[in-house]
């Protein structure tokens, strides 16, 4: 059942290391059909479809990945992580492009977590595209705040949000 599944063993890794393109690529579809098989038999579990739809993801197989991050969210529909993952595929899906829909996930995660940085940062451009910079930049500046003081990943955020405003 269902308490068993986890992630690929080491020997699963080590394996698929070894192994051409070709054949990693069938053997994660193999992991990932028994997956959804394993989710059909026993739905109720949203950390189950959470995996099925990263694993559509990013095998590029976005309706799939969708309609998983659904089944999840209708478990677990107060759940940021899941509202993240389901902007990360509309935005995938429409090109790296954010969405009337991604926009109000995003929404939804700054509600239920103010600080959320890509939230915030989602939620920032979208308000400078709109032509709104007092959103803007208080949204980003949250965004650049939430980070770890003295942290690389602080730093360069913060240089392209001074970037984006300087405009």
């Amino acid at each position: 059942g269902l308490a068993g599944t986890r992630g690929p063993s080491e020997e699963d890794v080590a394996a698929a290391q070894a192994m051409s393109e070709q054949d990693r690529q069938t053997m994660i579809e193999g992991m990932v059909a028994g997956l959804a098989a394993d989710l059909e038999e026993n739905p109720d579990n949203p950390q189950g479809w959470t995996m099925l739809a990263r694993s559509y993801r990013v095998l590029g197989r976005m309706e799939e990945a969708l309609e998983a991050i659904g089944r999840a969210r209708a478990l677990e529909p107060k759940s940021v992580d899941l509202l993240i993952e389901e902007a990360r595929i509309r935005r995938a899906m429409a090109g790296e492009q954010q969405t009337p829909e991604t926009v109000a996930l995003m929404g939804e995660v700054a509600a239920l977590d103010p600080d959320n940085v890509e939230a915030n940062w989602f939620l920032g451009l979208d308000a400078l595209k709109a032509g709104d910079r007092e959103t803007a930049e208080s949204r980003l500046t949250r965004a650049v705040e939430a980070l770890p003081e003295g942290s690389p990943d602080r730093a360069e955020l913060a240089r392209q949000v001074e970037e984006m405003l300087a405009r």
